[in-house]
């Protein structure tokens, strides 16, 4: 089993990423916007929580890797629709229970991709 991969170059948010993840009992790597796309080419993942605000960023890796399932963390007004490997978006500040939906969604996708 790969690791979840968390994408922000906002340390705060990684830090709470890195907690909330944790405490759901998964696995994971923590990477930069920079060094992400190097990440999943070389290791992979089984799943992507991608900082929104680089939303060009975050478009082209849903794109270029179109068998991870990615969930979209966005703040403000900011408006992304879940489609293809984009599972789902979940808005700023995080908490427990915003994350344990997608959770179960991309363990059904990975669990299906595995059969």
């Amino acid at each position: 089993m790969k690791d979840i991969l968390l994408v922000s170059d906002n340390q705060e948010l990684i830090k709470s990423l890195e907690t909330i993840v944790a405490f759901l009992g998964e696995s994971y790597q923590s990477r930069s916007f920079s060094t992400c796309e190097s990440f999943l080419n070389e290791r992979g993942a089984d799943s992507v929580l991608i900082d929104s605000a680089d939303n060009a960023t975050m478009n082209k890796l849903v794109a270029q890797f179109p068998s991870v399932p990615f969930v979209a963390l966005v703040s403000g007004a900011v408006e992304i629709s879940a489609e293809h490997n984009l599972v789902s978006v979940v808005s700023l500040p995080l908490t427990y229970p915003c994350l344990h939906k997608p959770f179960t969604a991309v363990r059904n996708t990975v669990a299906e991709s595995q059969v």
